[in-house]
């Protein structure tokens, strides 16, 4: 039995992430099979896109639309990553608006900014004391 109450988990390598957080990436492509089945990939079913398996880089979202097509109609990336797949599964995500679903990259304004607000915060704790 299919428990479709988890989401399903797809490990994105760090370009396609970026284009799915960017929101310049709305389908992903996978070989038919396992969990990318008609079955498995259920509409509003949600999702939890991983950038590699580390836990920190994470979106998560819900199946808008799921197509099982030829693999010539992909984009050029997945016929050249499924080269052997006759028929791939096309499934579209809409990432959830959360404004935590969305990683903070270290470097950036935003990044810096929790940074800064956390080392305020730990200096106002008068219950603490500080050792050097």
């Amino acid at each position: 039995m299919i428990d479709l109450k988890n989401p399903v988990f797809i490990v994105l390598r760090t370009e396609w992430f970026e284009k799915f957080a960017s929101g310049a990436k709305k389908t992903e492509y996978r070989r038919i099979g396992g969990k990318f089945t008609r079955e498995r990939c259920v509409v509003g079913r949600s999702v939890l896109l991983s950038k590699g398996y580390g836990k920190k880089a994470r979106l998560t979202g819900r199946i808008t639309s799921y197509a099982e097509i030829a693999q010539s109609r992909a984009p050029r990336a997945a016929q050249e990553y499924y080269p052997d797949a006759t028929r791939l599964a096309a499934i579209g995500i809409r990432l959830d608006a959360s404004p935590h679903a969305r990683p903070k990259r270290p470097g950036t304004k935003q990044a810096k900014s929790v940074k800064r607000a956390k080392s305020r915060t730990k200096d106002r704790n008068p219950g603490k004391k500080r050792t050097r």
